[in-house]
């Protein structure tokens, strides 16, 4: 059933990418253990993400 559909294996790994990261930010010391207790650190670290998130989506509007 997911190779029926080309978008749903990416739409699953991404899904479970979001999950962890919601994790991650609800509990805040496996947050500070992983990510440093300074805002800039954390600015820095959601930035790469959200700058890696684009490059994927501009990607895919590329390639369709």
């Amino acid at each position: 059933m997911i190779g029926k559909y080309p978008g749903v294996p990416a739409l699953l790994a991404w899904g479970v990418v979001l999950v962890v990261a919601v994790l991650l930010c609800h509990n805040a010391e496996s947050r500070d253990y992983l990510l440093g207790h300074g805002k800039a650190l954390s600015m820095v670290s959601l930035g790469l993400l959200l700058l890696v998130l684009t490059m994927i989506v501009v990607s895919w509007s590329v390639t369709y």
